[in-house]
């Protein structure tokens, strides 16, 4: 799929407000409601543009600390992987789950109630997966910035030659 830069625009815009109406996107991107609503339901079909979400203050709901977990396999084959990162996609707790190179296998977000909640969440992961080395916990202490790089910015080092 050849995206280009209404496409772009696009995105730019819907990741910043995913309420927007077609008629103020179109206009927003300069392109005509029909021409916009059709490339937007492309982006959708094609994959492209996946979900549309909110975003809320955690502590609004209540007081939550979170941790980021380095997580270290006894055994690096790929099914062993795969077992891994489907537990941990059925733990609530977990919100972010990354594969890395390095010292460590796997950095987990998670969000728990306190640290025995924590606790048992990693408990719960040993105990259900088994074959952990190790993990290291990092308790976050202020989220300073959490934001999406805008497409274009993306497109845009796409198209830089490599260093």
């Amino acid at each position: 799929m050849q995206i280009d830069s209404f496409d772009l625009k696009i995105l730019d815009v819907l990741q910043k407000d995913g309420r927007i109406t077609n008629a103020r996107l179109a206009l927003d991107v300069g392109l005509s409601e029909s021409a916009c609503f059709n490339r937007v339901k492309r982006l959708e079909q094609q994959k492209v543009l996946q979900r549309y979400g909110a975003q809320f203050d955690q502590k609004a709901i209540g007081s939550f600390v979170t941790v980021v977990a380095c997580v270290t396999l006894e055994s690096h084959r790929q099914h062993e992987s795969a077992r891994f990162e489907q537990i941990v996609a059925a733990t609530p707790e977990v919100v972010e789950c990354l594969f890395v190179a390095g010292q460590f296998d796997y950095m987990l977000k998670v969000v728990a109630r306190d640290m025995t909640d924590y606790l048992a969440t990693m408990d719960g992961l040993m105990d259900a997966f088994g074959k952990m080395s190790q993990f290291s916990s990092y308790i976050v202490m202020r989220k300073t910035k959490e934001e999406a790089m805008a497409a274009s910015y993306l497109a845009q080092k796409a198209r830089q030659p490599a260093l």
